[in-house]
């Protein structure tokens, strides 16, 4: 599972960058193809509400657990309510590997607190410059400041899980 979610968004970032982009990027030069449009707002609810609801859905499934997986579905929680999905795929199978690995040993190194503020600092530091003119602050250093910040969040849930799969999750979202 991590092994695929991390090729499959290496081969998608690289696509990116050689200009074949998906239909639904960003990036997608509308010239080329003509795309039938969906207002901005309409198509963030449609695609990104399940991922949130798995997220908030995990308390009720799985009522116990460690205070590592308790602060892991915040964390998703926390990051999907704002973003409402776009990672749905992630969300799930994050929540779901976290639930395997509850009978694994805890890590030698604790990384569970420091997710929880890099999680923190991603999430204050993109909505500050996601609804900010680009001009100033981090953007005369960092071209997508917000983005950076969305990674760092992404980051901050790998490391209050300490997994493999929730690592190439984070590593895989710089090359999408």
């Amino acid at each position: 599972m991590s092994v695929l979610s991390f090729v499959a968004s290496i081969i998608l970032g690289w696509m990116e960058i050689r200009g074949k982009n998906m239909q639904c990027s960003k990036l997608l030069n509308k010239k080329d193809k003509p795309v039938p449009s969906v207002p901005s707002k309409i198509g963030m609810l449609v695609l990104y509400t399940p991922a949130l609801f798995v997220g908030v859905s995990s308390f009720c499934l799985f009522s116990t657990g460690t205070r590592r997986f308790i602060l892991l579905r915040s964390a998703i929680s926390a990051l999907f309510l704002k973003r409402v999905l776009e990672l749905f795929r992630s969300t799930a199978f994050t929540i779901y590997n976290q639930l395997l690995m509850e009978t694994v040993e805890e890590p030698n190194v604790d990384l569970k607190y420091t997710g929880v503020v890099l999680l923190a600092i991603g999430l204050i530091g993109n909505f500050y410059h996601h609804y900010k003119i680009p001009k100033g602050d981090l953007f005369s250093r960092v071209i997508c400041p917000h983005y950076l910040f969305e990674i760092l969040g992404l980051f901050g849930v790998s490391c209050t899980a300490q997994t493999v799969y929730s690592i190439c999750v984070a590593v895989g979202r710089i090359f999408t």
